[in-house]
């Protein structure tokens, strides 16, 4: 054991007396917020995890976006934040095509991009927002780690608590301290995440969100579970964990008072398109480059259906189509792109695709068209040299 790890040890042992069953006051309206010395340590870790993940090269650089999803947590907080102090609630978008969310104690929600692709609605993201938050204020780490204190004594929980950090993490979870492993991977106790459901859809109702949709934000994570190929057991790419969840939902639901359902109706679908499109389909690309291609149908119909001025969904298509191999799909692949330049002409994906198609089909005269067209309607694109060679080659 280090010298710090071996001081900080001590300051445990000889801080105050290991906290009973009673659940810790929440954080928020009306109650004062009083930790302990082992809680103020265990905020000083979730600061330096949170400065960490910013850090790693991993955020996903959309400040636009990120002030969207960070006005929607503060909607859901009944835009009163003073009233949560010393909580900072702060939105972390990670650039990662795991499905997964996760709060740290001092406020700090981490959203990956694979879980926000996932969304149909603000009243998803909403749902999503209020269950990780609820893990923040209703001080469920806290728990945790005074659980860990009791069973197994101090030196477990210096392990919990100390920052193993990091700045080229491959991971966003990998080398970082037990804190996040907790978090991010394994979630809480079935009685803290079914209390988080709880908080969170009331706090979603009584932002005017529509309950139901609660409901689907878990079906969409279930949809999005890969079971093959997991390094870590991530809580939102978990089966069991999210039909708990959606099991979760359909009983609170039942249960919450008819009034307060009777004025919660918004859904916000076309909110949160306007804010998350690029997103969406990036994901979608990226899920057609792993071969998760159910996953892309089911994205590129869902935004097919509510952006039906939008080439790129079916540009997209034209994508997969030839991904799921050029000789059985190429007709389908063809459909695809030319709906696309029949919604934008100018549409570069969809001439890049026909070009690249045509090169396969053996159509030379088509495939040089459509590329020039590519190059002229994207000519900063990184794979104009690429596309060039291919040009110069059919026309020799």
């Amino acid at each position: 054991m280090s010298r710090i790890e071996k001081v900080l040890t001590a300051l445990i042992l000889l801080g105050s007396s290991i906290v009973g069953c009673q659940a810790p006051q929440p954080i928020g309206p009306g109650n004062i917020y009083e930790p302990d010395e082992r809680e103020a340590r265990l905020w000083t870790s979730s600061r330096a995890e949170a400065d960490a993940i910013t850090n790693s090269g991993h955020v996903y650089n959309d400040p636009r976006l990120r002030a969207y999803v960070q006005s929607v947590l503060e909607k859901v907080m009944g835009n009163n934040l003073p009233a949560y102090l010393p909580l900072n609630p702060e939105i972390i978008i990670v650039d990662s095509p795991i499905p997964n969310a996760f709060s740290l104690p001092h406020g700090a929600v981490v959203l990956h991009t694979g879980i926000l692709s996932r969304m149909r609605s603000e009243a998803q993201l909403a749902m999503l927002l209020g269950h990780e938050i609820t893990h923040a204020t209703h001080r469920h780490m806290d728990r945790h780690a005074e659980d860990t204190y009791a069973r197994t004594g101090a030196h477990s929980y210096v392990a919990l608590i100390s920052v193993a950090g990091g700045q080229n993490i491959h991971d966003i979870v990998a080398g970082m301290s037990q804190l996040i492993t907790v978090a991010a991977v394994y979630g809480y106790k079935r009685d803290l995440e079914r209390e988080a459901d709880r908080v969170g859809l009331t706090l979603v109702a009584q932002a005017g969100y529509d309950p139901a949709e609660a409901q689907e934000m878990f079906e969409q994570a279930l949809g999005a579970s890969d079971r093959k190929g997991r390094r870590q057991n991530y809580l939102y790419a978990t089966h069991p964990k999210m039909k708990d969840r959606v099991r979760s939902c359909q009983q609170l639901r039942k249960k919450m008072p008819p009034e307060l359902v009777e004025q919660a109706h918004d859904v916000g679908i076309d909110r949160y398109l306007a804010h998350t499109t690029e997103l969406i389909y990036a994901e979608a690309q990226r899920h057609i480059s792993q071969g998760k291609f159910d996953l892309a149908e089911e994205t590129l119909a869902f935004m097919q259906e509510h952006r039906p001025t939008d080439a790129e969904p079916y540009a997209i298509q034209g994508d997969l189509f030839r991904a799921k191999g050029t000789e059985q799909f190429g007709d389908k692949a063809e459909d695809a792109y030319l709906t696309a330049l029949t919604v934008n002409r100018r549409s570069a994906m969809a001439h890049k695709g026909l070009g690249l198609l045509y090169v396969h089909k053996k159509k030379p005269e088509l495939a040089i068209m459509h590329l020039h067209n590519y190059i002229r309607l994207a000519p900063n694109a990184v794979d104009r040299p690429y596309i060039q060679q291919y040009i110069t080659q059919l026309t020799e």
